[in-house]
Formats: C-alpha cells, sequence, structure tokens
C-alpha cells in the first residue's frame, strides 16, 4: 500500500458511488410511495370483551386510571375510569354516562 500511488479524489468517488449502486444501499427519505405503504406506529385497540360478559352486570366496578379516549364508539372524550373487569375506559360525569351506555345497550 505504501508503494501505490494515492488515488485521486474524483477516482475515489466514483468508486464509492459504484460500491453503493451495487450494494443497493438506501439512504436518505424513503419515497412517498414507501412512506405510504410503512405500518402507523399506533397501539392496537383493545378488545372489546363480548356481549354476554358486557351485559351481565356481574362485577362491573369503576376504576381511577391513566386517562385515555373513552371506548364507546359514539363519545370522542378523554376519561380517567375504567371498567375493572372489561378493563375499558369509559366516560362518567354530570353530561354523559358512557359506563352505564356501554353495560345496559345491547348494540354498541
Amino acid at each position: 500500500m505504501l508503494q501505490e500511488k494515492p488515488m485521486k479524489l474524483s477516482e475515489f468517488q466514483v468508486e464509492i458511488a459504484e460500491g453503493l449502486i451495487k450494494a443497493e444501499v438506501k439512504m436518505g427519505r424513503p419515497s412517498l410511495e414507501e412512506a405510504a405503504n410503512a405500518p402507523a406506529n399506533r397501539a392496537q385497540p383493545s378488545p372489546r370483551p363480548c356481549n354476554d360478559a358486557r351485559l351481565d352486570n356481574v362485577g362491573h366496578m369503576i376504576q381511577y386510571g391513566s386517562r385515555q379516549w373513552c371506548k364507546l364508539p359514539s363519545c370522542h372524550l378523554k376519561s380517567h375510569f375504567y371498567c375493572i373487569k372489561c378493563n375499558m375506559h369509559l366516560c362518567i360525569n354530570k353530561d354523559r354516562n358512557c359506563f352505564m351506555e356501554f353495560h345496559t345497550k345491547k348494540t354498541i
């Protein structure tokens, strides 16, 4: 190596470019197509309890916990309260009672 003549900068750049092209290394931002096909980094929705367990009126207790979106589809508010048995966050305040609605309506 010491006896070899140093390579010109332009030759070095060409060799690097050819090596990257052959290696198919992707650099930089993803293309619009790749970005559109990429999966979203969202949490999966929590599974809903079956209707028999949801409507049985046994063991459904309100617990205070972390603030999350109300799981009733018609509601778009956040709530600290969730059902211990169903493990579902549901609103309960003076204007709305999603907890009662979730545990009494047959179709949701």
